[in-house]
């Protein structure tokens, strides 16, 4: 299968992005401050993110139920 290298800027950007995003920062303060055009782009680096917050969540919750 064919493999893009991932730039490092993108690295760094997507590390931003989540810890503004695990912050509170809305999204589109986040993507004026990292210069995409559609926020669809700046989401795409956020989705991750919620499934992590969400696994974390659920697991919390079961904790506290036991």
């Amino acid at each position: 299968p064919f493999r893009r290298a991932v730039k490092p800027v993108h690295g760094f950007r997507a590390k931003y992005v989540d810890d503004a995003y695990k912050l509170g920062v809305d999204m589109g303060t986040i993507q004026r401050l990292v210069g995409h055009a559609k926020i669809e782009t700046t989401q795409i680096y956020a989705e991750s993110s919620t499934a992590m917050i969400q696994e974390s969540y659920r697991r919390a919750l079961g904790a506290a139920a036991r």
